[in-house]
């Protein structure tokens, strides 16, 4: 009988449960479990090597790379503060015509 694998995740409970095919007969089977990712503890990422994170990233087109012989190189010396009235333009802009600050002390009420 040739193996086959199922994909199923452990719940809260420390359960899993699986439907197999129907044409798998019935009967004793193994099962063996073999995580499919390093487990993530509280707080914590997956504990993925920095060549990793970068094959990951370039392979769903979100890697931004530049060398120095690109002439479009952003420098960040090269870009501009934003000043005091852009930044309350941005905030108003994100949270209606209200500014953050507001929004963030209704949130949290009285201290």
């Amino acid at each position: 009988m040739q193996s086959i694998t199922l994909h199923t995740r452990i719940d809260e409970h420390h359960r899993i449960i699986l439907d197999v095919p129907k044409d798998l007969p019935i009967g004793e089977v193994e099962v063996t479990i073999r995580p499919v990712k390093a487990p993530v503890t509280e707080g914590t990422a997956y504990d993925l090597s920095h060549e990793e994170m970068d094959r990951r990233l370039r392979a769903a087109g979100l890697l931004v790379e530049f060398s120095d012989d690109d002439p479009d190189w952003l420098e960040l010396a090269d870009v501009e503060e934003l000043s005091e009235d852009e930044l309350d333009r941005i905030g108003r802009l994100l949270a209606g015509d209200r500014p953050v600050e507001d929004l963030i002390r209704e949130d949290r009420g009285e201290w």
